[in-house]
């Protein structure tokens, strides 16, 4: 390298006398450049100099010494009197290029060869100089002022890169104070309007950086080595890094051809120049060896003269503590995609703590990072819409939560210690309460973009050190060779045998109550899903959750070995204090639900390398410091199976887009991946030309390199064997299983595991032995189980008694025989079982098994479905069918049916827990849950059975009037009871239990089951006239809506009532009357048929009939009666004129069932069941035709059609296609009903039928004229053309 320059002394002014100066310099430039001979590129063969674009002067000294020339100097803010000198430094644009090797040999150059030759040429008068500077400034400091007004430092990639990172500074502004006395000195310096680029012209930081520094230099006749230490101070307001791809694929290329290089690139040949490496002690494995270096050293020393320096002076190293603390306010790093404005991920901490000591006395470094919060978001376009957009955050009310608030709300903070003598590495990482959320696509793209940065392994770098090392020490042989004799030498030789081989690393991790929040993508599809969420018609609000939290303990410790960069030993230790997993809802984590309840464990892993690297031990011992309680339904499994499919998915989607960029064929253009391998390659053959022939001489440590990936050629990974022992103990688990698909929330069964214990050793030989895997295991263990009775509520007795078992396996060697043959043996000794149990569980595990089968063809329905939509991933599509198929609810655990006519207003409370007020309108069914019991854990715990710790109270408001259940589930299949709300009104009140829910029925005196295949238009006669009070619908229509929920608010679920009630304004007289008076009828119902359109009072085809209901005093002696229940037939005649319209001629007539009980021995409840007249069943086992020319006849499948007979056309009649076991409902009048019949399947052989014979049979209706016997019908074949009557007579 060379250096050149130009300077001008402006004015000197010096008093010998008075020690007075007073002088100007200003340096027209100072340029370094390395030789044109070497290999870096041209653009960095200035070291330093004038930027490119200023010709000005490069600095511009003022130096005043002295009272009078600093009494004239101007000084704003500082006393002049305390300072004895005073020079000011003005420095233009500066570039700088920052290449390692060369930065460090021309430091060592300039400091030990031109500056050492200056210190020995003023040696003799140094101490003169020094003494008479101490008398003349002994009580007086230095202050040197320095301007900057920019710096642009370039960092290249590598010497024959293009690529490199540019880093300017604005202003820079530097003031250091030299003590007096040689005390030391002080500098503050302020930097600002830093800034970052690459050769792209990419800005990398958001925002210019300011930033303020402090350095503080302690004397060096300091006592201890903390009064010696150099202070550092850094201050930064912000900084917002922005990387891409690209760029931290560059700065891990910078940190290895640039940082970490050791070739300098400054000759053409640089195989004959090396670097002295400082030898290392192994102090447990050598300790011997030491002990005799030590005292060699010791006797060399007394003879040895010291270090000589390029100069000829002995070297005197001073050693000094070094201390840098910074401190960034808010430090940001946001991960782009190829461009800035294409973010991934971004990061952000703020206050930022960076504490820094090298202790090099001691060769070691410790540092310390602490962030005081920590967030990380989700900047993609996709994530947009999505509720979860924080992968990291603080959360700071978990600590309150559990009641131990932290003194400090730290989220991240590591401690780092390094000791280089004894290669031992100490991390202690602490984590706060932190909340991390997996959100699959994105954690595959933040994946992606680290994946640009990977480097070869160390176990490559330390072979090719190896090769260098080896090729250093036979240069040091032959030095040694000609140096034969030097003690110092002898030393050297010596010291290179001993070295440390292994190096250790100790990580202790500790983190406080932490969340790891596993999201369903499916009720979180962001921007990208939107149509298809839109057409699948998701019925979920909130985004469903699975969260692990609790507290973690771990220490990891690592032996390895340092040429190799393998493991060799490994000791883990991993506890976790109240671990947790529950299910939530949304961002706040609503409604939290146990999966499992909070429990201690400890786990335990240790390997050992034995055999030189070929046999690895494995021991792995586990054991609980609690029972373990896992309450797992079957939204949770079908969640958990969501989840981990998207996360699959992605990873599928990440490879495949991967091969399509690869088999886009052809000659194409390189990628930027594709251009820095092919670099590094490059590199690598420079460096290494003659390590060809070294390698060819040890064949068995080539490396090789196959699709950017690097192995030892010589090892082979199936040649290691592997011996593995496991020990778990766990003293109770207690799984329960419960059903709450569509909404239920069954329990099924619960298993109880006590005393289990596992025990096991596995042998896994290496390929070369051509052995077969061996193994031995043990377990022992006692089952208690119970399973759920959904009739009494309660849990019931499975297994009678514990049932013990002992499960042992083993394979090995035979040993009866002297054979290599394997023996495999499984023994099992099992206790006598005691089952018992219901059809009640049976039928519960049929209903769970069938309603998993809906899911799953669900799902598959909805994946298919997706498959046509355009525009989203595989992934997006199969979560989003997922969440589809897990949100069909169809009811809930409870349920309040009101047909009473007038609104019903209900709160729930279970435990300390309320639910605010909500509404039930007549003639609705709202379906609601009580949110699960308070628990040891975050969210709820489910109890079922003899387990529940709470009552369940329903308030149920009517007006003015309160009616409560102090616990529901005792109410259960009770008799109906009767409350008296104000002005005399009553109403019912009944809970039932059906295979779905628990449902507490609201109802008037009167009920109306509507059993005809029409719906029923029912109105009320009062002193005003004919009030309409609603349509009663048909049972099949009632049905389909009960199938499909109509309304959803939080976690109710709406469906229309089953039953249709009178309302309770309109039964006054059941209540005002009296019991003994019988002389008028309480209520008149009027019944219309709507048999043209549901739900329609408009479209009625004005029939009408009456139902009239007997006084009070009469309902009561029917319902103390033998016969309770009465039967009749109500006629709905026309009541318009015939010449008006003659469908009204026809009428229908509804069989009714009436059902009176009374109830609390006084209040009479009345069932009016409307019925067909009669049913007509198909019960042959094919499918027929049924012909009728009358009136109101209904079934599944008809169709009016003409019928032709002799050539003439007669009426049109009803045809009736009738399935096997299908049924025709009559509603005709009159006393009987004309039909004929026909088979209408084909025959597979043979001829086919006709109608019956006798053209229509007379069926009768009267319920006084039953039919005496059946008739015999004959379907006679259908006659050919041309073939005689008797062979068609059938």
């Amino acid at each position: 390298a060379g250096a050149e320059g130009n300077a001008s002394v402006s004015y000197l002014v010096a008093d010998p006398t008075d020690q007075e100066i007073d002088a100007s310099v200003i340096v027209g430039d100072i340029k370094m450049e390395t030789s044109a001979t070497g290999r870096a590129l041209n653009d960095y063969t200035a070291i330093i100099g004038l930027a490119p674009t200023h010709s000005t002067s490069l600095l511009t000294v003022q130096y005043k010494q002295g009272k009078e020339s600093m009494a004239s100097c101007g000084l704003d803010g500082f006393d002049k009197e305390k300072y004895f000198s005073y020079a000011e430094i003005d420095i233009s644009p500066v570039r700088f290029v920052y290449i390692q090797a060369q930065i460090l040999i021309l430091t060592e150059y300039v400091t030990e060869g031109v500056l050492g030759a200056i210190f020995a040429k003023v040696a003799a008068s140094a101490a003169a100089a020094a003494m008479e500077m101490a008398r003349t400034a002994e009580n007086s400091d230095k202050l040197f002022q320095i301007n900057a007004r920019g710096l642009d430092l370039v960092v290249p990639q590598a010497c024959s890169s293009e690529n490199y990172f540019v880093i300017n500074a604005g202003d820079l502004d530097v003031q250091y104070v030299a003590l007096a006395n040689d005390q030391g000195g002080k500098a503050k310096c302020s930097i600002s309007d830093v800034t970052l680029t690459c050769d792209r012209k990419l800005p990398m930081l958001d925002e210019p950086i300011q930033m303020s520094v402090d350095v503080f230099l302690s004397a060096v006749e300091g006592e201890t080595e903390e009064d010696r230490a150099i202070k550092v101070n850094v201050e930064i307001s912000q900084a917002s890094f922005m990387l891409t791809r690209r760029h931290y694929g560059q700065i891990m290329d910078t940190l290895d051809t640039n940082i970490s290089e050791e070739y300098s690139f400054l000759r053409e040949d640089n195989s004959h120049l090396f670097i002295r490496e400082e030898p290392t002690i192994e102090k447990v494995e050598e300790l011997q060896q030491l002990q005799h270096l030590q005292s060699l050293s010791s006797s060399l020393s007394k003879t040895t003269p010291g270090l000589i320096t390029h100069g000829g002076v002995d070297l005197v190293v001073v050693q000094r503590h070094l201390y840098v603390q910074v401190s960034v306010a808010k430090l940001g790093v946001h991960l782009c995609k190829e461009d800035t404005n294409a973010t991934i991920v971004s990061l952000a901490a703020v206050k930022t703590d960076i504490l820094l000591r090298l202790l090099p006395e001691q060769d070691k470094i410790w540092s310390k990072v602490t962030l005081h919060d920590l967030v990380c978001e989700d900047r993609r376009p996709r994530a947009l819409s999505r509720r979860f957009q924080h992968l990291i955050s603080c959360q700071k009310d978990v600590e309150e939560e559990l009641g131990s608030i932290s003194s400090t709300n730290d989220v991240f903070c590591v401690t780092y210690e390094k000791d280089v003598k004894n290669e031992m590495t100490c991390i202690n990482l602490t984590i706060g309460s932190l909340q991390v959320v997996v959100i699959p696509d994105c954690i595959v793209e933040v994946v992606e973009f680290l994946k640009a940065g990977i480097r070869p392994p160390t176990a490559v770098r330390a072979a090719v050190s190896t090769i260098k090392t080896r090729r250093r020490d036979e240069s040091s042989d032959m030095e040694s060779k000609a140096a034969a004799g030097s003690s110092q030498n002898e030393l050297d030789a010596l010291s290179t045998n001993v070295t440390v081989t292994r190096q250790r690393m100790k990580a202790n991790i500790t983190t406080s109550n932490c969340r790891l929040v596993l999201v369903d993508m499916g009720s979180a599809p962001g921007v990208e899903g939107a149509p298809l969420t839109k057409s699948l018609k998701n019925a979920l609000q909130l985004t469903e959750t699975i969260v692990v939290q609790g507290k973690i303990e771990s220490v990891l410790d690592f032996t390895s070995d340092i040429n190799t960069g393998e493991i060799v030993n490994s000791d883990h230790q991993l506890h976790g204090d109240h671990i947790e997993i529950y299910t939530a809802q949304g961002v706040e984590l609503l409604t939290p639900v146990q999966i499992l309840e909070p429990s201690v464990f400890s786990v335990f892993l240790s390997k050992a390398s034995l055999e030189g690297g070929e046999r690895q031990e494995i021991d792995v011992n586990a054991v609980t410091l609690s029972h373990i309680e896992v309450i797992l339904s079957m939204q949770n499994i079908a969640l958990i199976n969501a989840i981990i499919s998207s996360i699959t998915d992605s990873l599928l989607e990440a490879e495949a887009r991967k091969e399509d960029k690869s088999e886009e064929g052809g000659a194409h253009v390189l990628s930027d991946n594709e251009k820095w391998r092919i670099e590094r390659l490059a590199s690598a053959l420079d460096k290494t030309d003659d390590v060809d022939i070294e390698r060819s001489s040890h064949p068995e440590e080539t490396n090789s390199v196959i699709e950017g990936s690097y192995h030892r050629a010589g090892s082979n990974v199936a040649s290691i064997a592997y011996a593995i022992r496991v020990k778990a103990t766990i003293p109770e688990t207690i799984l329960t299983v419960v059903n709450d698909l569509q909404g239920l929330d069954d329990a099924l069964f619960k298993l109880l595991f006590k005393n289990f214990v596992f025990g096991g050793e596995f042998d896994f030989p290496s390929a070369e032995d051509s052995l077969l895997p061996q193994f031995r295991f043990h377990v022992n263990t006692a089952i208690v189980s119970n399973y759920f009775d959904t009739n009494s509520l309660l849990w019931e007795s499975l297994l009678l008694k514990p049932w013990e078992l002992q499960f042992n396996g083993m394979r090995a060697p035979q040993k009866r025989f002297s054979s290599n043959r394997m023996s495999t043996s499984f023994d099992v000794d099992s206790h006598p079982c005691y089952l018992s149990f219901s059809e009640q569980f049976l039928v519960s595990i049929g209903a769970a098994s069938r309603m998993w089968s809906v899911y799953s063809s669900a799902l598959q329905k909805a994946i298919d479905y997706g498959k046509a939509s355009e525009g989203s991933s595989v992934a997006t599509r199969r979560s989003l069918a997922a969440c589809a198929a897990r949100s069909l609810i169809t009811t809930m655990p409870y349920g309040l049916e009101n047909h009473s006519g007038v609104v019903a207003h209900f709160s729930t409370r279970f435990g300390s827990h309320e639910e605010s007020c909500r509404v039930c309108p007549s003639g609705k069914t709202r379906y609601f849950q009580f949110e699960p019991s308070p628990g040891e854990g975050t969210g709820g715990k489910r109890l079922y059975g003899q387990d529940v710790l709470h009552v369940k109270t329903l308030d149920i408001d009517l007006g003015n009037s309160t009616i409560r259940f102090e616990h529901v589930d005792a109410e259960i299949n009770r008799p109906r009871k009767a409350h008296l709300l104000g002005n005399g009104l009553c109403v019912f009140t009944q809970v039932l239990r059906d295979m779905k829910a628990t449902v507490v029925h609201i109802s008037s005196h009167v009920d109306i089951i509507n059993s005809s295949p029409i719906p029923l238009g029912i109105s009320v006669k009062t002193e005003q006239g004919i009030e309409e009070v609603g349509v009663c619908a048909a049972a099949e229509a009632e049905t389909a809506k009960r199938l499909a929920p109509q309304d959803r608010e939080g976690n109710t679920l709406s469906h229309c009532s089953a039953g249709f009630g009178i309302p309770i304004t309109y039964l006054r007289s059941l209540s005002h009357s009296s019991p003994s008076d019988t002389s008028k009828p309480s209520t008149t119902i009027v019944v219309s048929p709507l048999p043209d359109r549901d739900n329609d009072m408009e479209g009625r085809l004005n029939l009408s009939g009456e139902v009239v209901l007997p006084s009070l005093a009469s309902l009561v002696q029917v319902a103390m009666g033998n016969s309770s229940v009465q039967s009749f037939e109500v006629s709905c005649t026309s009541t318009c004129s015939p010449e008006k319209d003659r469908k009204s001629q026809d009428a229908m007539v509804l069989q009714v069932c009436c059902r009176v009980s009374l109830v609390q021995s006084y209040y009479p409840f009345v069932e009016l069941f409307f019925q067909p007249r009669a049913l007509l069943s198909n019960n042959l086992p094919v499918r027929i035709v049924i012909r009728t020319p009358m009136s109101h006849t209904f079934s599944s499948c008809s169709e009016l059609l003409s019928i032709n007979a002799d050539g003439r056309e007669e009426s049109r009649d009803l045809h009736h296609f009738l399935d096997p076991f299908e049924s025709i409902k009559i509603l005709s009048p009159g006393p009987s009903i004309a039909i004929a019949v026909l088979c209408a399947d084909q025959p597979t052989g043979g001829r086919r039928t006709g109608w019956m014979q006798g053209s229509l049979v007379d069926l009768p209706l009267d319920r006084n004229a039953p039919q005496s016997e059946p008739h015999l019908c004959l379907f006679p074949f259908v006659k050919r053309q041309g073939e005689p009557a008797a062979i068609a007579r059938g």
